[in-house]
């Protein structure tokens, strides 16, 4: 599958919020790679729930990246009359879900977020 990234590139780290930051809010934040690490998004709170948050937030490009790369072997392996007759359907209920999920962190998926996301202009 190729996509044109419109995310940060490289690793993202789950980070404390820099001490200019901490006064407002507690919570962590989500840091673009090196040398950089401009803040990609926060996650405000505190406790273990807050920094599971933010980790799995900081894992996003590679879990999406591997979940692209395994998208195809996936779908041969649960569908496989799919593959045999070259019919778009019936595809697997797992497979529909990775589809789902490739889409929704595309922004490629009719959720109602995304249409009001489409619908807002930067004022």
């Amino acid at each position: 599958m190729s996509h044109t990234n419109l995310q940060t590139s490289g690793q993202w780290e789950a980070a404390l919020h820099p001490p200019e930051l901490i006064a407002r809010r507690k919570g962590w934040c989500i840091v673009g790679p090196r040398p950089d690490r401009e803040i990609i998004a926060s996650v405000y709170g505190g406790g273990s729930r807050a920094l599971a948050d933010a980790r799995l937030l900081a894992a996003a490009p590679e879990l999406l990246e591997a979940l692209e790369r395994s998208a195809e072997s996936l779908c041969s392996f649960l569908c496989p009359s799919v593959k045999k007759t070259g019919e778009p359907w019936p595809h697997s209920q797992e497979c529909e879900q990775v589809r789902a999920a490739i889409a929704k962190a595309r922004g490629t998926d009719d959720s109602p977020a995304l249409k009001e996301s489409k619908n807002y202009t930067m004022r």
